[in-house]
This record gives C-alpha cells, structure tokens and sequence, in this order.
C-alpha cells in the first residue's frame, strides 16, 4: 500500500502551479484530423506530387487533374485552408526535388513512370 506523507499538503502547492498542470495537457493535446479533412489533405499531397512529376517528366496523363477533381467532388475546400494546401505543396516539392536529384531526372522519371500510369 502507498503510503501518504501527512506532512505534504495539497494546499501547500502554490495555486500557479495548480494552474499550470490543468492548462499543459489542454496545450499539448492536438485534435486530430477527422477522417475526410484527412483523405483531403491526402489529396493534396497526392496532387502535388502528380502534378510536379508531370511537369519533370513530362507525362501526359493528367492524373493530377482527377486529384484537382476529387479534392473539389468531397468538398475539400473546407476542410483545407489555402496556406495548408501551399505548404503542402511545397514540402512535396522539395522532397521530390532531394530524390531527384540523388538519382538524377531520367533514372527519377524512370522510377515513378509504372505507377504513375497505373493510376
């Protein structure tokens, strides 16, 4: 059995202190995203990436234009804010943009071709 030292009180705690235990989880707790605003930023990354591999390797299969499609179809605009889209789009960018050029634009295009036109 635990033993309680009658000696520390509950109110010998400082009331800031107090305060602060309540806040913290509140602080550090994120909601996370419902299931649609999830598929829709999902959406998002999957556009971003399409239509950047589109433009390098110059395929032609518009498939970033069914991505632009569904994200208007389920309603997406509501579920992310322009500036989440932005910086989405960017961090897409700048990990396509390390992969190629790791391995190079033409073994890159060659690398995402077979899946790009499975979709």
């Amino acid at each position: 059995m635990l033993a309680v030292n009658p000696r520390f009180a509950l109110s010998k705690v400082p009331l800031w202190a107090l305060v602060i235990l309540c806040i913290l989880p509140s602080a550090w707790a994120q909601k996370p995203p419902d299931g649609l605003t999830y598929t829709c930023m999902r959406i998002v990354r999957d556009r971003a990436f399409n239509e950047t591999i589109e433009k390098m390797c110059g395929y032609k299969g518009d498939v970033s234009e069914r991505f632009k499609e569904a994200f208007k179809s389920r309603k997406c605009t509501s579920k992310v804010k322009p500036e989440d889209d932005e910086r989405i789009t960017r961090e897409v960018f700048a990990q396509i943009m390390a992969q190629k050029n790791d391995i190079g634009l033409k073994d890159f295009c060659l690398v995402h071709r077979s899946a790009y036109q499975n979709l």
